[in-house]
């Protein structure tokens, strides 16, 4: 029985860990003349923290790193007081981008710190004229 307690609290067994879901467009579409002269579409995403959390303050005012699988990553940072217990966990975030005719797999990481406290992906392609022909 002690050796199981120490498997699972190496492993984290038994804690509450939220999931983090991400919704956005899965195809998006350019006109073909606009893709043709570089025309780029904007996605809004949506991220949601679901699940109960069992240790609220590693969860309080995460960073926001968004990865757009492009070259680009926007992060944003929130001001935050010092966490102090019974503090409300932030579990929503929303993000939008401009992206061309591709394939993308957009990255949400939730950083507490340094630590990667929670991450969700979601595919997307953009069709414009060069990928309809």
């Amino acid at each position: 029985m002690a050796l199981w307690l120490v498997v699972a609290a190496v492993l984290g067994i038994g804690e509450n860990v939220p999931e983090l879901s991400l919704d956005g467009p899965r195809i998006l579409n350019i006109k073909a003349g606009a893709a043709a002269k570089g025309a780029r579409k904007l996605a809004e995403f949506r991220a949601r923290l679901e699940g109960e959390v069992s240790s609220p303050a590693s969860y309080y005012c995460l960073t926001e790193e968004w990865d757009w699988d492009d070259g680009s990553v926007s992060l944003a940072e929130p001001d935050c007081d010092p966490y102090e217990p019974g503090d409300e966990v932030t579990r929503e975030f929303q993000e939008s981008h401009y992206f061309g005719p591709g394939q993308y797999i957009i990255t949400l990481r939730l950083l507490d710190g340094d630590e990667v406290a929670a991450k969700a992906v979601h595919e997307l392609r953009v069709y414009g004229s060069a990928l309809l022909q």
